[in-house]
Order: C-alpha cells, then sequence, then structure tokens
C-alpha cells in the first residue's frame, strides 16, 4: 500500500467515525443540562427574619402593650390629680372612689400586660416561628428556581462546594420576591 491510499483509508475512517457520532451528538444535544443555582440563606435570615409574618406580630403586640401602658399610666395620673383635689377639700367619699379607680386602672394594666405576655410567649415558640419562616423560605426559592428556570438548588455556604459563578446565585432573587410578598400582605 502507498501512502495515497493509508490517507484515503484514514480520512474515509474519519468519516465513517464523524457520521456514525453525528446521531449520538444530535442525541446528547437534546438532553437538558441542568441549570444549578445557589442562594445564601445566612443573608435571608438576617435580612428577612425581623420582617417575617410572625416577628411582625410579636412587635406588633409589643407596640400594642406599649400604647395601652401609656394611655392607662395617663388615666391614672389624672385620677391621681383628681383624688388629690378631692382630699384636699375634704371630699373623703370622692377621695375613696377615686382611689377604688385608680386600684382597678392598675389591675387592669397588669392583666393586659399579662395576657399579652403569653400571647407573645406562644407566638414565640420557636418550633411555630421557624418553621413558619422556614416555609416561606422554601417557597421562596421554589417559586424563582421554577421562575428561572433552575433544575438544582444549593446553600452557597456549604463547604464542599470548590468553586461556583456568581452568575447561579439567586440569593438578591429569593430575598427580593420574599419583600415583594410581605409588601402585598
Amino acid at each position: 500500500m502507498n501512502i495515497k491510499t493509508e490517507i484515503n483509508l484514514s480520512k474515509k475512517g474519519v468519516i465513517i467515525l464523524i457520521l456514525l457520532l453525528l446521531p449520538l451528538i444530535a442525541i446528547f444535544a437534546q438532553q437538558d443540562i441542568p441549570k444549578i443555582g445557589v442562594v445564601d440563606t445566612s443573608v435571608i435570615f438576617t435580612t428577612y427574619f425581623t420582617k417575617s409574618e410572625g416577628i411582625r406580630s410579636i412587635i406588633e403586640i409589643q407596640n400594642d402593650i406599649e400604647e395601652e401602658k401609656t394611655r392607662t399610666r395617663n388615666e391614672i395620673i389624672e385620677l391621681e390629680n383628681r383624688k388629690l383635689e378631692a382630699e384636699q377639700n375634704n371630699n373623703t367619699i370622692e377621695a375613696i372612689r377615686l382611689l377604688n379607680l385608680i386600684e382597678e386602672k392598675e389591675q387592669y394594666i397588669n392583666d393586659y400586660i399579662q395576657i399579652k405576655s403569653n400571647t407573645i410567649a406562644l407566638l414565640t415558640n420557636e418550633d411555630k416561628l421557624h418553621s413558619t419562616f422556614y416555609s416561606e423560605i422554601a417557597d421562596a426559592i421554589r417559586y424563582v428556581a421554577f421562575k428561572e428556570g433552575y433544575t438544582i438548588i444549593l446553600e452557597k455556604q456549604n463547604p464542599i462546594f470548590l468553586y461556583y459563578s456568581i452568575e447561579i446565585d439567586i440569593t438578591d432573587e429569593v430575598l427580593e420576591y420574599l419583600l415583594s410578598q410581605q409588601q402585598d400582605e
């Protein structure tokens, strides 16, 4: 065999090999390549946790307590001034009536604070609060992943990762979604 014949045979072999591989390449080209994203849950926790529904409810109750304490305290001060005036006018019956009202107001505010504090304690039950919070975050991650076409979302802080592209980080999108849901409420 001469060199020309060998080259022609090797060219034919390469062409045949390419023709055989083309259908395989086409099949693999049709396969969806998974889109992988990462999310930094520590950023979401620190940014969103204080804005979550459970925490907002607790803060609202704490504000209610402070408002009621201030309102009731002002009423008590007014009653004490009226009682002092009644005592200066030697109106013992009125002074005793006002003293009873003051004691009722003081008991009322103590009971109110106790009831509201018990409500806060129930709301801060960590299992319930955290499960709601984690559920909100998981729903947001699923929403963003589906919307953006991700097939896998991984925790950014996982020490197994040696490299990832910043382009796959969806932390900001998840946080944006959570905050937009909050504004809708």
